[in-house]
């Protein structure tokens, strides 16, 4: 393996580990798995445990949600990138349950970034369209086990085509804020990699509750306070 993307970090408060997961691949993208490592603290040095394709299915693009109830969920862009799954973890989030469920099947969907407002979950997701950025995908669902009802682009306003020039890659609750929520999206540059770069936006909601996402060129902590 010598390919490692986004890797995402969660604690567990059963063990006191916090736990990553990411994506592993070959060069030529044909191993398709996830690895694990675990750390007493959330900045290193990582213990890697190994990689596997989760009920033994192809996994790339990834995140990990962690639900009110402390259960963990591994979501991955599955079934040559055409199928994303939200599959449960164990209770140390080590390995998986053999619980799991596809969203959107044959819908061509990667990136995902999910967060929970009201009891109702939302997923940000993109299309598949190689390095280059494209409109992002939003889906709802009162069960993280779906239906998945979805909506048009979330991103408004000048470059919404193009997701701001970017790709979803995790949302982040902001701590001590109520209903407060960080877009995190990658800026690919596959020419110059480590030129690649974040977007960072707050996330807004129309009058009906629904999320959207707008360019603004400069924004603090104190936007969440309006």
């Amino acid at each position: 393996s010598n390919v490692l993307e986004r890797p995402k970090v969660i604690y567990n408060d059963k063990t006191g580990k916090f736990v990553m997961w990411l994506h592993v691949d070959s060069h030529d993208y044909a191993k398709a798995a996830a690895g694990v490592a675990i750390c007493d603290t959330p900045n290193g040095d990582f213990e890697y445990l190994g990689s596997m394709r989760p009920n033994d299915a192809m996994s790339r693009d990834m995140t990990l949600f962690k639900d009110d109830d402390g259960t963990a969920y591994h979501i991955y862009s599955s079934e040559e990138n055409l199928t994303l799954h939200i599959a449960e973890l164990t209770d140390d989030f080590l390995d998986h349950t053999g619980k799991y469920t596809r969203l959107a099947p044959a819908g061509h969907n990667e990136a995902p970034a999910i967060f929970k407002k009201g009891g109702v979950y939302w997923m940000i997701t993109s299309g598949c369209t190689g390095w280059d950025p494209n409109e992002a995908r939003l889906f709802s669902s009162s069960s993280i086990w779906g239906p998945w009802k979805q909506y048009p682009n979330p991103a408004k306003g000048k470059k919404a085509k193009t997701t701001f020039d970017s790709q979803s890659t995790y949302i982040q609750p902001i701590h001590g804020k109520e209903n407060a929520f960080l877009f995190m999206g990658d800026r690919w540059r596959p020419r110059n990699p480590i030129d690649g770069r974040y977007v960072w936006l707050p996330i807004q909601f129309d009058d009906k509750g629904v999320p959207f996402l707008e360019w603004l060129d400069e924004w603090d902590i104190t936007f969440f306070d309006k």
